[in-house]
């Protein structure tokens, strides 16, 4: 039930925004839902009470950023780029790279810091892959 109150706040923030961010968004609300459940009712309440809070004021700022950037919201370098020429185990680390960033964006947002060091660890053992296969493959590694 709670999961459900979380994707429907969650339906308040630009169309942009959930495509790029919802389902990692999701995901790590789900795991860290399960982690607060574990350590008691009353500390399950005040967790769910202050994502809920800080979903909503996401929300609005998100609302912000998009109608005073205008078109250059969310058009970062780092914006997803459908790569239709590299082999798909490039693509595919590519994109675990992607998801790992953006929860660690996501953790550290949060004040998780040990689950920020993982994704930062989880992100360079990637990054060294993705450098391998780029080797073998001859191609040059993104920025």
């Amino acid at each position: 039930m709670v999961l459900r109150v979380y994707q429907a706040v969650l339906r308040l923030y630009p169309a942009g925004y959930r495509a790029v961010f919802a389902r990692e968004m999701v995901e790590t609300f789900r795991q860290s839902m399960e982690e607060a459940r574990k350590r008691g009712h009353l500390t399950f309440v005040a967790f769910v009470t202050c994502e809920l809070a800080g979903l909503l004021n996401g929300a609005f700022t998100e609302w912000m950023a998009k109608w005073t950037a205008r078109e250059a919201y969310l058009t970062s370098p780092c914006a997803r780029r459908e790569v239709i020429e590299l082999p798909s185990d490039v693509v595919a680390i590519q994109g675990h790279i992607d998801h790992v960033l953006r929860s660690m964006e996501f953790a550290i947002a949060h004040h998780d810091f040990p689950k920020a060091r993982f994704y930062s660890d989880q992100e360079r053992i990637a990054r060294t892959l993705l450098e391998r296969l780029l080797r073998q493959n001859e191609l040059e590694p993104a920025p």
